[in-house]
């Protein structure tokens, strides 16, 4: 039986949007519902106390917290919890834990591409600003007569160059 609900469909959503280089759009969803956030509604809806089951030795189901969360409910969200007798026991627990990181498991490696892909977006803007940077600082630290012997002719990129090489 798989336990997995909304996790599935969501990486054919997320795939399009990276495939269709919509980044912000994927980082849009990433943001909204990512694997940790979705795995706390899940765990809470299926195990009866929310954890983020990508953790490792979540898979052990752990009593103190699933009584001290059913313990800090209020009375509308008790009733509406799972009923002690229908709570899963150890090994069931663990089945879902299994269950939901298997599943979760290609919808998590996109997120993780999309998180990677929005930093060298990061990192490109940066560089782009120190390439500007030295563009407008650094060439005016090399005089053109430095430039010129060796056949160049002065430029931002060529100063960038220098500098760098040197």
């Amino acid at each position: 039986m798989s336990y997995c609900g909304g996790i599935i469909q969501t990486p054919n959503l997320l795939t399009g949007d990276i495939v269709n280089g919509r980044l912000s759009a994927a980082e849009r969803v990433i943001q909204d519902l990512s694997v940790e956030t979705l795995s706390l509604s899940r765990t809470e809806a299926l195990c009866g106390y929310p954890f983020d089951f990508t953790t490792p030795g979540t898979e052990e189901q752990d009593e103190r917290l699933l009584y001290e969360h059913r313990d800090s409910l209020t009375d509308v969200a008790r009733a509406n919890a799972i009923p002690l007798d229908k709570l899963p026991d150890a090994d069931k627990h663990r089945a879902i834990v299994e269950d939901l990181r298997r599943h979760s498991a290609p919808y998590y490696d996109l997120q993780q591409i999309v998180r990677l892909l929005v930093l060298f977006r990061e990192w490109r803007q940066i560089e782009e600003a120190l390439i500007k940077y030295v563009a407008n600082h650094v060439s005016s630290f090399f005089s053109t007569s430095l430039l010129i012997p060796f056949g160049a002719s002065p430029s931002p990129s060529l100063a960038f160059t220098a500098y760098y090489h040197h």
